[in-house]
Order: structure tokens, then sequence, then C-alpha cells
């Protein structure tokens, strides 16, 4: 079960300022918090630059690389999973407001019922742990510094914290207004 946080609040008034007018009033609020995580950041490319570990990189695995091609040296296209980079965690913020006002009664032998309602949601998603940059990605594995074959030193932590993506993902808000 993910971790979460759920509030939630419903405010309701009514008056009668005569025996055939009722007015009414209505307000609710919720928020959730959600915490998702998931398996470490597998690096894909599809449709991107390809992760290349350079040549003479610190960790180039000369002895693998040398039971399948003999002699190569070259740059190596590589995939993996980068478990130095924790485990893949984002917190998705939902909000939603809604208020009702309205009156029914009975006005000249006929029956009414009318409302305004306003409804707005808001939703917000914010990285927080284990979510990389392809594009810095790509910079920083050109160093040679990150070992994508096996633990990292200190030097190679330093290279992956700064390809982190971190902070708020561009909000996406959703306003319905009925009459």
């Amino acid at each position: 079960m993910p971790e979460q946080d759920r509030y939630g609040a419903l405010v309701k008034a009514t008056f009668a300022p005569s025996q055939d007018h009722t007015l009414f009033a209505e307000a609710v609020y919720s928020r959730n918090e959600i915490v998702l995580g998931s398996s470490q950041t597998p690096s894909t490319t599809t449709g991107k630059p390809a992760y290349l570990y350079p040549g003479g990189g610190k960790w180039y695995p000369t002895a693998a690389v040398d039971a399948v091609l003999p002699g190569y040296r070259g740059p190596l296209r590589i995939s993996w999973r980068m478990v130095d980079g924790g485990q893949r965690r984002d917190k998705v913020t939902n909000e939603v407001l809604r208020g009702v006002a309205g009156a029914e009664g009975t006005f000249a032998g006929f029956d009414y019922k009318a409302a305004f309602v306003y409804a707005e949601g808001k939703a917000r998603d914010d990285f927080v742990s284990g979510i990389f940059s392809d594009a810095r990605l790509v910079q920083a594995l050109a160093t040679g510094l990150i070992n994508p074959f096996g633990p990292n030193d200190a030097a190679g932590l330093a290279a992956l914290r700064e390809c982190r993506a971190v902070g708020q993902q561009p909000q996406v808000q959703d306003e319905q207004r009925r009459r």
C-alpha cells in the first residue's frame, strides 16, 4: 500500500426565512496526497539519444568486452537499472473544492428550486527521488564517472545526483462551473 494522507470536510447550512422559502449552502473540500514508489529507474532510450559508456572509462568492462569482441575499446551502448539512484518515488496531491448555494420553495403557486454550483479540482505531481533526466544522464555517462556495471564510488554517486529530476511537475488544473 502506498503512503497516503486523505483529508475532507463538509459544511452545510439551511435557513428558512419563511414557511414557503428555504435558502441553502454547502461547501466540500478534499485533499489527497499519495506517495507512489516503484523499482529503480530502468534506462531506456527508445526514440532518444542512446546511453553510451565511453571507451577507456574508469569502469570499462575490459574482460567482458574481450570475451565478445577481443581488443575492442570503443564506446558501449548500455541499458541498466540505476540501483544507486534509489527507488522511484513521486508525490501526487489532489485538491477538490465544491460549493453550492441556492433556494427552494413555493412562489405564486409554483414550486421552485435553483442553485449555483462551483467546483474546482487541482492536481500536482512532485518528483521525490529516483527519477532522472535522460539528457543529463547521457552527458554524465560520457564522463566515465558513473558505474553502470556495479556500485558507484563517491564521484559516481555525485554525478548521478546531478542527473536527478526533482520538484514540481507542471500543474494540472481542471475547473468546472455550472449555473
